[in-house]
């Protein structure tokens, strides 16, 4: 049986993409070991990173505590302090 897909708030998906593409490229790190740390599959992985996919809810606290971003970056706009980014900076 299909996986029913997230539907995410609007320009979430890209932010996503884009937070995990820097992320990666800043950390050197290979795919295969990303996804197997975080107990995907690398194509899992792939789809988020290219915003053809968005993670499953409970996938998201994960991804965050992984990256080391507060939740609220995969949803708030770039130019938007939300008060959890702003304590979390402090």
């Amino acid at each position: 049986m299909k996986q029913k897909e997230s539907n995410p708030p609007n320009g979430s998906r890209a932010r996503m993409s884009r937070l995990l593409k820097d992320w990666r490229g800043r950390n050197h790190l290979p795919l295969k070991k990303i996804a197997a740390d975080l107990g995907v599959t690398g194509a899992t992985w792939s789809r988020w990173e290219s915003g053809d996919r968005f993670p499953e809810p409970d996938q998201i606290r994960a991804l965050a505590d992984y990256i080391g971003v507060p939740v609220c970056r995969f949803f708030c706009d770039d130019d938007w302090q939300c008060p959890g980014c702003v304590r979390r900076q402090r």
